[in-house]
């Protein structure tokens, strides 16, 4: 029998889990598959072995293992990896297919202009020729990792037509956050989109707001803190996608 296993990254903050239920719940009411469970890499449970558990608890001699996560990065590399072959030597006559990450996708890049005009940006309103985009990513140590985050960045600004989309990361690579703003603020522009590349809310999402609340005290400029990506369709769609060529793919 198969069965499907979601994989999120897991918050500290009880929201952002729930979001991320939520979310993953709209995608498994548009499969077929009677067994579906999540598990989550850190900060929060079910682990990955636990959902692993789960689905053979129900009678899944298959797990199709499909990470809900952004990029291709350590977790998708290394982490998940990692527990799926643990599953393995626990259950040798359980067979695991595993997918892949989101990735580099314009309908990405669509979300992300949605989430800049619910702050008022419009493509092409001449008010908004001095306007910079801050395009904020988790952060990876991974090369390619950061170059499928610096794609994304190159596609946005090639859609809205500005002469700059900075990225910059929260943890494990450079430009921080914390620089990729200050150096934003120096340049030339009146208006200032911060734009999270987040699925979900948490701590990080928290921390920006914080430093973007000290610096308009320091600073005469209007900074935007723009939504995380969260329950957009088109994540829904992507996530479904990725899914169903993961099942069909065998």
């Amino acid at each position: 029998m198969d069965a499907l296993l979601f994989i999120g990254h897991g918050s500290r903050v009880n929201a952002g889990n729930k979001q991320f239920l939520s979310f993953i719940a709209q995608v498994m009411e548009m499969l077929p598959l009677s067994i579906k469970e999540v598990g989550f890499i850190e900060l929060t449970k079910p682990t990955i072995l636990e959902g692993i558990k789960n689905c053979i608890e129900q009678g899944a001699t298959r797990v199709f293992v499909q990470p809900v996560l952004l990029l291709e990065a350590g977790h998708a590399k290394k982490d998940i990896p990692e527990e799926i072959e643990k599953a393995k030597r626990k259950f040798p006559n359980v067979e695991f297919i595993y997918g892949t990450p989101i990735g580099v996708d314009d309908r990405m890049v669509d979300i992300v202009y949605d989430r800049l005009q619910e702050k008022g940006f419009q493509k092409g309103d001449n008010t908004h020729v001095k306007a910079s985009v801050l395009l904020v990513g988790r952060g990876s140590s991974d090369k390619d990792a950061k170059a499928d985050f610096e794609e994304i960045a190159r596609r946005l600004k090639s859609k809205l037509g500005l002469s700059q989309v900075k990225p910059c990361y929260l943890a494990a690579t450079t430009p921080t956050f914390e620089e990729g703003l200050q150096q934003i603020v120096q340049e030339d522009n009146e208006v200032i989109y911060v734009l999270p590349y987040l699925l979900f809310t948490g701590v990080l999402m928290k921390r920006m707001g914080r430093t973007i609340i000290e610096l308009q005290k320091m600073q005469n400029k209007q900074v935007h803190l723009c939504n995380f990506l969260g329950y957009h369709q088109l994540v829904r769609d992507l996530v479904y996608s990725k899914t169903v060529e993961l099942m069909e793919g065998i």
